[in-house]
């Protein structure tokens, strides 16, 4: 998880959190590389997914505009590496 903790500026305790709450509420699966390295992947699960599809309905029928649709999430670091948001601790 080093690269999604540098990626989000996030504290790997805070991730942790994070991604142990979408495990419990089924909407990320935690799948097992490949390759057969440690390294797991978290992958969206179906039950995500078709909420996703539903919330993305209704802001598009709220805004009557478009959401963007992309095969994968185009989240990119808002900050250069290292640093903290303001006012975090």
């Amino acid at each position: 998880m080093p690269e999604l903790v540098e990626a989000f500026g996030l504290a790997s305790s805070t991730l942790n959190r994070q991604t142990t709450a979408l495990l419990k509420n089924g909407l990320v699966e935690r799948t097992v590389d490949p390759s057969g390295s440690l390294v797991h992947r978290f992958r969206i699960t179906e039950e995500r997914l078709s909420r996703l599809k539903k919330e993305r309905d209704h802001i598009e029928r709220m805004t009557g505009r478009p959401w963007p649709r992309t095969g994968r999430a185009t989240h990119r670091a808002s900050r250069p590496t290292g640093r903290r948001r303001p006012g975090a601790a």
